[in-house]
């Protein structure tokens, strides 16, 4: 079949036409229209919306220009006003006001409490720093929560004094502000306000506490006694200290004081 010379130039003529109007629609189908952001922001790397630059505070959809107080700098937080106050001074209002500290004290950078402290020597008062008064055979302490002072190893503390501690024989002072002010010596334990031995059984041994003993391998403690296991045929020793001393090798199941094998 032969085709006319007329009637292709028609169909080359409306494929022509059809392309350029379809050519439009295809460019408009993958344009990306960018989000619109308030002067003074910054689009957020992640997800969307944005943040507004340093400087700036945002306030519903704007990054409004934040009024830094003398003694202030801005900070990088999203939250709050924006700005804070340098070191020495603390937020009021809208302003940035010193902080007073007293003679013998100095500032913490704290931003809670009263933002200083005393020095060693000294405690806090109200708004002043008033000194420690030591009595014999104390020292210094830095914590908060007592007189700032405590007393030396040997010596407890009665009223504002410290006294020396009676250690009983067989005993030693110990550091310590809520006991006695002494412990017993090793393989000795207190009874009484004294030292009394501690006795050790036969084939028992004294633990690294030095205030309690247990009994050597084959062996179990059995009042104030160290008795021999009985290992049953088909068992070994275990763990002494825990259950009856032994266990039923594989293959075997316990069955009150032997091991048989299983049904």
């Amino acid at each position: 079949m032969t085709t006319k010379p007329g009637l292709v130039g028609a169909l080359l003529l409306v494929s022509f036409a059809s392309f350029s109007l379809l050519a439009p629609i295809t460019a408009l189908s993958v344009e990306i229209v960018e989000p619109q952001h308030p002067k003074n922001s910054i689009p957020r790397s992640y997800g969307s919306g944005f943040d507004c630059a340093v400087g700036y505070h945002k306030s519903d959809d704007r990054c409004d220009k934040i009024n830094l107080p003398e003694h202030g700098f801005y900070s990088d937080s999203t939250y709050g006003a924006g700005w804070d106050c340098r070191h020495g001074f603390r937020v009021n209002g809208d302003l940035c006001e010193a902080i007073k500290v007293p003679d013998h004290g100095y500032l913490t950078g704290s931003r809670y409490g009263s933002d200083w402290n005393c020095e060693r020597g000294y405690r806090k008062h109200g708004e002043n720093c008033d000194a420690i008064v030591l009595p014999p055979h104390s020292f210094y302490a830095d914590s908060r929560y007592t007189r700032g002072w405590e007393c030396e190893q040997g010596y407890l503390e009665e009223r504002d004094s410290c006294i020396a501690v009676v250690i009983p024989d067989n005993a030693h002072a110990v550091f310590t502000s809520y006991s006695s002010g002494w412990a017993c010596d090793r393989s000795f334990v207190k009874d009484k306000g004294e030292c009394t031995k501690l006795r050790v059984p036969e084939n028992g041994y004294l633990t690294s506490s030095g205030k309690d003993w247990r009994c050597n391998r084959g062996f179990r403690k059995s009042g104030d006694d160290c008795l021999a296991v009985v290992v049953p045929v088909n068992a070994f020793l275990s763990d002494t200290n825990v259950g009856k001393g032994w266990e039923c090798q594989r293959g075997y199941r316990q069955s009150r004081n032997t091991c048989v094998e299983p049904d």
